[in-house]
């Protein structure tokens, strides 16, 4: 078995207005004369450790920018209410503007990049410095008025039956929810990194099932309707944005590419061969620090 950076996070607690309890991880930068500031956002359901591939071995973050990680509500707690995607972006926002954060950069992976988006459609994108984009897709549903054509390049890979089909399974939130959320965090690792890292896998899994599967459910559901294209992007999102893909993603790549359009200041990269799943940027981590390194 080989051998991959890896550590469980210190997670601390964030309570909103509402009393929602956030969790969240903080990395100081080791040098005080520090260059900045990165706030990340995670995939739907996702440990918080997958970042800790970068906060290891990236010596220019870890070194030089101190670095946040926001977990979407669910996570350690039963949510019964308002589990969407603008009262997730209004507690993102809620959060800088405690921790007095003024002037950052944003990661986003997924449905992080998703919450940044309905961050910047709120607030706007003034504090933001850079836009890391990591692998989403900016319209996720199937629609059959639209040709196949179009809907590769929305990102839209799901039919209409097969969203209500998972919403009425996670909501059970029984061994059935458990098995269905999964298996669908395991598709979207590449089959190498699944053989060759099985340990790496299950330390995943575990964190992902201290979601609640309320929140599973209904923050998924939430995502579906939206095209940031008409909602958002259309306009053209200014600031500097790098976008990331994967060729062998289930998010298509030609849905990032197509998104290349609607920035105004924007690099693209989409990592190829056997490890280019939604994940690339964690199974191809060397490759996304260089990347990463010369844009920040």
């Amino acid at each position: 078995m080989k051998s991959f950076p890896w550590k469980d996070l210190k997670l601390n607690k964030f309570y909103t207005k509402n009393k929602v309890k956030i969790y969240y991880h903080y990395q100081k930068a080791l040098c005080s004369n520090k260059k900045g500031m990165i706030v990340a956002c995670l995939a739907w359901n996702m440990s918080p450790d997958v970042y800790s591939t970068l906060l290891i071995t990236n010596k220019k973050i870890r070194k030089y920018y101190d670095f946040y990680i926001i977990i979407m509500r669910g996570y350690k707690s039963n949510i019964d209410y308002g589990n969407n995607l603008t009262n997730i972006s209004n507690e993102v926002y809620n959060f800088i503007k405690c921790k007095k954060i003024e002037k950052f950069i944003i990661m986003g992976h997924s449905i992080g990049v998703a919450i940044w988006w309905r961050y910047i459609l709120t607030y706007g994108d003034k504090q933001i410095e850079k836009f890391i984009l990591v692998d989403e897709m900016t319209r996720l549903l199937q629609n059959d008025n639209d040709s196949a054509e179009q809907n590769l390049n929305l990102g839209s890979i799901i039919p209409q039956c097969d969203i209500y089909n998972s919403y009425n399974i996670l909501i059970k939130g029984n061994e059935e929810a458990k098995l269905h959320r999964e298996n669908i965090i395991l598709s979207q690792f590449s089959d190498n990194f699944k053989m060759e890292h099985p340990d790496i896998i299950q330390k995943i899994l575990l964190k992902v099932n201290l979601y609640s599967y309320n929140s599973t459910a209904n923050i998924l559901f939430s995502n579906i309707p939206q095209n940031w294209i008409n909602n958002l992007l259309i306009n053209k999102i200014k600031i500097p944005t790098f976008l990331f893909g994967g060729k062998n993603s289930v998010v298509p790549y030609q849905s990032i590419i197509y998104q290349k359009q609607y920035y105004n200041n924007v690099r693209i990269y989409i990592f190829e061969g056997d490890n280019s799943s939604h994940f690339a940027f964690l199974e191809n981590y060397k490759e996304f620090n260089k990347l990463l390194n010369k844009f920040i």
